[in-house]
């Protein structure tokens, strides 16, 4: 081989080297410094969060006093869910005031509603007239408690034989209430 040979094979080693090393060290490491660099300003992104929302905490607790008695209306308008008894109560005395009769049959409450907020659902069945029963259906709407009507339906009452004296109503409905527990 002749100097001029080898000075271009030195130079064609030399070159295959650095490009190696460029290959196997520069290009790992300036990826590591990216990742580095990205979790850096993912860690920041996320302190100014917390610190966001501690300053969201701290004017809350400072305007706690302002916010209490909504919500502590908020609190009363959801069913006792270990015992509806004050909503069953309601219901009693929205009937009786209405002048109607009412049946009341608590459905399967297990499932939860919609928006996965723990609920209860309530059949009620009403018999008598038309205008108590409007009454009743108004009394039902206007509840203190956060309830859905979920469906509602009236049909003549159907009287046998022996009810025709006993009974002077003339209609019946069925309101299919889920009641709202917390």
């Amino acid at each position: 081989m002749t100097t001029k040979q080898q000075i271009w094979t030195a130079c064609g080693i030399f070159l295959a080297i650095t490009v190696l090393l460029a290959v196997l060290v520069v290009y790992p490491l300036f990826d590591d410094i990216k990742k580095a660099s990205d979790e850096i300003l993912f860690q920041k992104s996320e302190i100014a969060s917390v610190g966001l929302r501690n300053e969201e905490l701290d004017n809350f607790r400072k305007k706690y006093e302002e916010y209490k008695p909504n919500l502590e209306k908020s609190e009363a308008l959801f069913i006792n869910a270990k015992d509806p008894i004050d909503f069953i109560t309601f219901l009693e005395k929205a009937a009786a005031d209405s002048d109607v009769v009412m049946t009341l049959e608590l459905l399967d409450s297990r499932e939860k509603s919609v928006n996965n907020w723990p609920s209860f659902l309530f059949q009620i069945i009403v018999e008598g007239n038309f205008a108590p029963m409007l009454v009743f259906s108004e009394k039902l709407e206007a509840s203190p408690y956060l309830s859905r009507t979920q469906r509602v339906t009236f049909r003549k009452h159907e009287k046998g034989p022996s009810q025709e004296e006993l009974s002077g109503h003339e209609i019946d409905a069925e309101f299919l209430v889920e009641a709202f527990a917390k």
